[in-house]
């Protein structure tokens, strides 16, 4: 790699988390705002429906995601690469980032409400080995990578999901049988 990849790279992985926080901060803030800012509790839910409803849909959706692509290109002439479809995907993302952060929100916002909330050190404690311990058993601990530590391009045809369950299906052609600590792992 030469210098200039190097410092490109360095200059990277400073400024885009920086910008990250700044959209998950500010939809969080909104959501502090918007969603019952009387009520933690009831905000904390409404966070995690909307989240968790929102993704379940982006899910299905990302199932039929082709035939989405051919209704707009009948509308809109959406080709492979072109402008409006990398337009689509940016407010795809977009969606998809507020989604993610509403699940955030909610998860914190529920551990702060129930989660040894008399004494915050044990349950930064609790919440970190709790977390650690079920990841673990999962072979899921790389999932605590987040900015500046994983950055992913904004590509059409590498959106996170899609790129998620192709290397799903990969490693389940590869390794027939795989063995998880847990018993409810094996869904995974």
């Amino acid at each position: 790699m030469n210098n200039e990849g190097f410092y490109f790279q360095v200059a990277e992985f400073a400024v885009v988390p920086v910008f990250v926080l700044f959209y998950w901060r500010g939809i969080w803030v909104l959501m502090d705002e918007y969603f019952s800012p009387d009520d933690l509790e009831l905000s904390a839910w409404t966070s995690a429906y909307v989240g968790y409803g929102g993704m379940i849909a982006i899910y299905i959706g990302h199932k039929y995601q082709s035939h989405y692509y051919n209704m707009l290109d009948m509308y809109f002439s959406f080709k492979k690469g072109t402008l409006g479809e990398q337009l689509f995907d940016r407010i795809h993302a977009l969606i998809l980032g507020f989604f993610v952060v509403s699940v955030w929100r909610a998860i914190w916002l529920l551990q702060d409400l129930h989660l040894l909330t008399s004494d915050r050190l044990s349950s930064g404690w609790a919440s970190t080995l709790i977390g650690s311990g079920i990841l673990l058993c999962l072979c899921r601990f790389k999932s605590v990578l987040a900015p500046p530590a994983m950055i992913v391009r904004d590509s059409a045809d590498t959106f996170p999901i899609v790129e998620m369950e192709q290397q799903n299906e990969q490693r389940h052609e590869q390794q027939v049988v795989q063995v998880y600590p847990l018993p409810v792992a094996t869904a995974l």
